[in-house]
């Protein structure tokens, strides 16, 4: 049995979440006689409570295991990251000893040491299930069964069988999409997963971001352009509500799916190596990572004064918005030509 505590580091770039609506209370936990909290989501919000809270338990779990079966092994609880204990003495454990951040890309790590036939993960989590299927050719078990549901109803996703649905192609890029999209949905994945190739793996580069970037505009329908603000610009003139960023704001979201996917695609190792995480998209602000949402204004001061026409008989009268402004019409009036002329142009231009 391998038991994988949540890593509880101050910086873990799910801070920011954790900490949003809750006012954290500090109760130290020194034994097993304080009182259980009152409040446990303002005791959760605190990365030293839940610190305390998972070093108590790793050590009870070691402790008080079974002599003999299970064995029971624990790593990311404890006080120093990379310490990984077992109940059984004799058991080698050395290749366990990470030091991932989360609980989620550890236990792939559980999954490639455990020498067993059938390995069953507990775990409600979205993350998981894809991190399973991509690391599932390194894992040497026959069966792997992701059990999530409830205690009452509980549900059973064999791994090994869903990635054989899969190709090779769509397995390689799917911890990109799912990075990138920050949902639990791949539709459209076989149609456009070859944009993504590059993202989460090595430096992240121009191409690969000006490739995510085109992806993204395809996701949004737009897939003739290949930058979000000439996207932008169809969209608004098709009269759509939905946009995506600013190309400025995406390259940021751009590099912190790079990141996330390259911790993904290192679950593997022990030791990942990582790119400095306020180099991709992240800065430090007040002791916590923050995202970086973009660097240049949202909108630009000339965006603040144009106005747009639905003028459908020429510009003629000063009912035209764009005429009544003394402003040229634009692509977003209603009134251009098949042959991208405008009825109404400001006299000298």
């Amino acid at each position: 049995m391998y038991l994988i505590s949540k890593e509880l580091q101050s910086n873990v770039l799910k801070n920011l979440y954790r900490l949003l609506g809750h006012r954290p209370v500090r109760r130290e936990i020194v034994n097993d006689s304080v009182p259980l909290p009152a409040d446990w989501s303002s005791f959760m919000a605190l990365e030293e409570n839940k610190a305390d809270l998972a070093q108590l338990l790793s050590k009870h779990l070691i402790e008080y295991s079974p002599e003999y079966e299970p064995v029971v092994v624990v790593s990311g609880g404890f006080a120093e990251v990379t310490t990984v204990k077992s109940s059984d003495p004799e058991l080698e454990i050395s290749s366990l000893s990470a030091d991932h951040e989360e609980a989620d890309t550890r236990l792939i790590l559980h999954c490639i040491q455990a020498p067993m036939d059938t390995i069953v993960v507990s775990v409600n989590d979205t993350d998981v299930l894809l991190l399973l299927l991509v690391h599932h050719d390194r894992i040497g078990c026959t069966h792997l069964y992701m059990k999530a549901g409830t205690s009452k109803d509980p549900k059973y996703f064999p791994v090994h069988d869903i990635r054989k649905l899969l190709s090779d192609d769509q397995v390689d890029t799917l911890l990109a999409f799912h990075a990138i999209t920050g949902c639990d949905s791949v539709s459209q994945f076989k149609q456009h997963h070859t944009n993504l190739t590059g993202l989460g793996k090595g430096p992240l580069t121009e191409d690969i971001v000006n490739s995510t970037e085109k992806f993204i505009c395809k996701m949004y329908g737009v897939p003739e352009v290949d930058t979000c603000n000439k996207a932008r610009v169809k969209l608004f003139c098709k009269g759509r509500p939905q946009v995506p960023p600013t190309s400025d704001a995406v390259k940021f979201h751009i590099m912190r799916s790079h990141y996330q996917a390259t911790i993904w695609n290192q679950a593997h190792l022990p030791h990942p190596d990582l790119p400095p995480v306020d180099e991709m998209g992240w800065m430090h602000k007040e002791g916590q990572l923050v995202p970086q949402l973009m660097s240049l204004p949202p909108m630009p001061k000339a965006c603040r004064e144009f106005t747009s026409c639905g003028c459908t008989k020429g510009c003629l009268s000063q009912c035209c918005s764009c005429r009544k402004s003394r402003m040229e019409c634009i692509d977003a009036c209603n009134c251009r030509k098949p042959d991208n002329t405008y009825q109404n142009k400001i006299q000298g231009k």
